[in-house]
């Protein structure tokens, strides 16, 4: 672990001297915090290496039928190829899946190249990794393939598509007959993934629910996954461990929290199933949370994860050490073991280790990005993935209040959106500016903080009592007035 340097506090309210490192200082670091985090700072500066993050399960080394991964979860209006970009910087073994793109957008302007790319284009960077999957939604075999043939022979590499059978929004599951809907369909289903399977090269999944309403029974779902297997040859599933309630007018986040979640429901399937690839999605809050479930059910193949990486995507950085058994990217040390097998191609190549070289690495992406796109929207699509960064952090809101004002002042190479964006092109790089805005509210401690360090401190403030949940629905209201705001405009 790093040498910390304790500078000496006394607290008043406690009539004693607190031992501060780095991690405790800088720029709004209040009192509240360090009473929040006085039972536990003596532990954490006199601890041997990585004591917490060291114990947690390494499902790589269990007796498991196969390599376990972790999937990202697919979020309409958030996992874009910006967002996807940035997770790739953290984990070059993750499984990485696009929002949902329904077959008729992709069908109906299979003409026009500029609307393809926006359906379709990677980051330059995700073109050379496996494990890069294309969520389609639909409920028309024949349009599903159609859209399966434009995606294979497009110039942008996916190597798997998956069909949208767990989305319980009414836009979608109601007036657009698919989605969860499909639940209630399976022989529908298993046609429109033996259309797919002809037109495209890679592996064919679903994703689905347990059911839907009062459908929730094991053998409800089990019956739903045998016929999709046997009568559409799909071998890999992702089973979001709630049901879908499709009677009632439940919003999106009322089917994502209401309905309770059943983990046995999809246990049981993994272990009854061998010779399927079952991963489950739904209430996973860290990355800790997702290595119990690994050491709870074994056969489980992988596990998908949305809000909690959208709320703190730093605290997912050690999903290739800890989950994949790769080498630790960090001076202090091997924390993950070595060379564990499974996952996506690419190496520790790209790769970052602390937030710093990150947000040089995404203003990279960032540069290319807006001279490409070069308007306000866009620049908001860029930026909005690193707002979450220094979730948790001593002015990690700040920095996000900047990056809302950069948003807020993007440029356009057609014109310019307001007085900021004038001479869009001869001012600082949104790079620039970038990591401006984080030296400016962040510490040097914080923004040099390793990953490995950075899920130690978490696991401390998790037994502080300070644990995911609350950063995942901060994370939710911040979200909710972001789209209010959009549209409003």
């Amino acid at each position: 672990m790093s040498t910390f340097i304790n500078t000496p506090l006394s607290d008043p309210a406690q009539d004693e001297v607190i031992p501060l490192s780095p991690y405790f200082s800088g720029p709004g670091w209040g009192r509240p915090q360090i009473r929040l985090f006085n039972s536990m700072q003596e532990q954490f500066l006199t601890a041997t290496p990585y004591p917490l993050t060291s114990a947690l399960p390494k499902p790589y080394l269990s007796d498991r039928p196969r390599s376990p991964k972790i999937s990202l979860a697919p979020m309409m209006e958030y996992t874009d190829r910006h967002f996807r970009y940035l997770c790739r910087l953290l984990s070059s073994r993750m499984e990485i899946w696009t929002e949902m793109i329904t077959a008729p957008a992709l069908v109906y302007t299979a003409d026009d190249e500029l609307v393809q790319n926006r359906f379709l284009m990677n980051s330059p960077c995700l073109e050379n990794f496996n494990d890069n999957i294309l969520q389609l939604g639909g409920s028309d075999a024949e349009q599903l393939g159609k859209a399966a043939e434009l995606i294979n022979a497009s110039k942008h590499r996916y190597t798997g598509l998956n069909l949208n059978c767990g989305c319980p929004s009414p836009r979608v599951a109601g007036k657009g007959c698919f989605g969860a809907a499909l639940m209630l369909e399976p022989k529908l289903v298993a046609e429109c993934c033996n259309e797919i399977s002809k037109k495209f090269d890679g592996e064919v999944s679903v994703k689905c629910r347990i059911g839907t309403d009062d459908n929730d029974s094991y053998e409800n779902l089990k019956g739903f996954v045998n016929i999709v297997r046997n009568e559409g040859g799909v071998r890999e599933f992702q089973v979001h461990a709630r049901v879908a309630i499709l009677s009632k007018n439940f919003s999106p986040a009322d089917n994502r929290n209401i309905p309770p979640l059943m983990y046995e429901h999809v246990y049981r399937l993994a272990r009854e199933e061998p010779d399927l690839k079952i991963s489950l999605n739904g209430g996973i809050t860290s990355l800790k949370h997702a290595l119990e479930i690994f050491e709870e059910c074994r056969e489980i193949e992988g596990i998908m994860v949305g809000r909690s990486i959208a709320a703190q995507p730093w605290l997912w950085g050690m999903v290739d050490e800890l989950v994949y058994g790769d080498r630790c990217n960090d001076s202090l040390g091997d924390v993950g073991g070595g060379g564990g097998s499974g996952g996506g191609g690419g190496g520790g190549e790209g790769k970052v280790n602390t937030r710093r070289e990150l947000l040089q690495k995404y203003g990279e992406h960032a540069d290319f990005e807006e001279e490409m796109e070069g308007s306000k929207r866009g620049r908001r699509r860029i930026l909005r993935p690193i707002g979450t960064l220094f979730t948790g952090e001593p002015n990690g809101r700040r920095f996000r209040v900047e990056i809302d004002k950069l948003m807020a002042t993007g440029g356009s190479k057609r014109g310019g959106y307001s007085k900021a964006s004038e001479g869009f092109g001869q001012g600082p790089k949104l790079s620039e500016l970038i990591m401006e805005a984080a030296e400016k509210t962040i510490s040097p401690a914080v923004l040099d903080m390793t990953k490995a360090e950075s899920l130690e401190m978490s696991l401390f403030k998790e037994k502080g009592g300070k644990g995911d949940k609350e950063a995942i629905g901060e994370w939710n209201k911040e979200r909710k007035e972001r789209e209010k705001q959009l549209g409003s405009e």
